[in-house]
């Protein structure tokens, strides 16, 4: 509750300042009173704050009400920032005055044009990123043992089941030996979470689909025993052998046990007393790195950041996680970060496209290949 009404509370102060300069704006231009934006942004304001309140609910209306909140929501930051940047730079109009309006009236254009660019790259198709690591304790083998990662899925009512079943089938065109999902898989667990959860059970895979929770699970009802109905093998804090030389860990959401003031040593206990052999770590927020490193994992995947999804929260985002995007060799472990498969909010990416993570594992004997990115075919 309290965060809704933080929530709703910065969301109406954006939207009091965006239909205020676009009033003044206007108003320079045509020098008349633009009564009815006010009476329009009312009732935007109305709508916007009844779906967000609402978005936990199921009715008839659900999956359009979910659209409305979280678009308008991204369109307001993508409003909110040019034309605050446009006051910053003219102190309010205390300086560049004689250009003001003008600088107004092109930042609502910049503004409307990175909404329509944010929203045709929010619903493209995730690119599929490569990776071709050398492991040192792999056995030869399993040399060439292909990994597929997913993140951030949020499916719910804005990313339903058919977009699902085209993830699924950009996943089986890489023809994995393991695919992993870490965390922020389910945004419901209603009517609709049994659809998803038969998608799931279509995914046949040798050495099996495993996942973690992230934070988005804990959110409204428990959704971990979606997990198991999937077909999703959970690794809660824990390890398991797949096959001789080849472990998998993985912890609960380290980002909701801070917030429950429990986060303690969960990588470094998930990682005590395995076998020797490859090790995979699965943790959704790319927290305690230090830890896995100190413990000899070898490959650790992460998600939770985003990468910021809309440009330029990737820079804010970037202070609470140092490792935000990418692959980060660490010694003999490799970190990465996976920018999401799915969205949380608006249906917007900006210059932050999704991805699947494809990584393939290769023995010690075996040259190091560059990383290489590509768009699904």
């Amino acid at each position: 509750m309290i965060f809704s009404l933080i929530f709703l509370t910065v969301c109406t102060l954006m939207q009091l300042y965006i239909s205020w300069r676009i009033h003044t704006t206007l108003h320079l231009w045509q020098n008349n009173h633009q009564h009815w934006l006010w009476w329009s942004s009312g009732a935007l304001w109305g709508l916007f704050a009844l779906c967000w309140l609402l978005h936990s609910q199921v009715f008839i209306l659900h999956h359009w009400s979910e659209w409305f909140w979280s678009q308008w929501l991204g369109m307001l930051f993508l409003l909110f920032m040019p034309l605050l940047l446009v006051d910053l730079a003219t102190l309010f109009g205390l300086v560049l005055r004689r250009v003001q309006r003008l600088m107004l009236t092109a930042a609502l254009l910049v503004s409307l044009v990175l909404c329509v660019i944010a929203t045709i790259q929010g619903t493209r198709a995730p690119v599929i990123t490569r990776y071709d690591v050398t492991v040192t304790t792999l056995p030869e083998h399993l040399d060439g043992l292909t990994l597929v990662a997913a993140s951030d899925l949020h499916l719910g009512p804005i990313l339903d089941t058919h977009w699902l079943e085209q993830r699924l089938q950009q996943v089986r065109g890489l023809s994995p030996d393991i695919v992993v999902l870490v965390g922020d898989i389910f945004e419901t667990n209603g009517d609709e979470a049994g659809e998803f959860i038969d998608r799931f059970k279509t995914l046949q895979v040798p050495l099996g689909v495993w996942g973690v929770s992230g934070n988005h699970e804990y959110y409204g009802r428990n959704k971990l025993p979606l997990f198991e109905k999937a077909g999703i093998q959970r690794l809660q804090n824990n390890w398991q052998q797949i096959v001789p030389g080849l472990i998998i860990a993985g912890v609960d959401d380290l980002t909701v046990a801070h917030r429950r003031g429990q986060l303690d040593n969960f990588v470094e206990s998930a990682l005590n007393g395995r076998p020797h052999g490859a090790t995979i770590l699965l943790s959704h927020t790319p927290w305690q790195i230090n830890q896995a490193v100190a413990n000899n994992a070898d490959i650790i995947i992460s998600g939770h950041t985003h990468n910021g999804q809309i440009w330029p929260f990737n820079y804010l985002v970037e202070r609470q996680y140092p490792y935000i995007q990418g692959h980060y060799p660490l010694g003999s472990s490799h970190l990465f970060v996976g920018r999401g498969t799915g969205t949380w909010g608006p249906r917007m990416r900006l210059w932050q496209p999704a991805e699947i993570l494809h990584i393939v594992l290769h023995a010690a004997k075996n040259e190091t290949v560059a990383d290489t990115e590509s768009t699904p075919r």
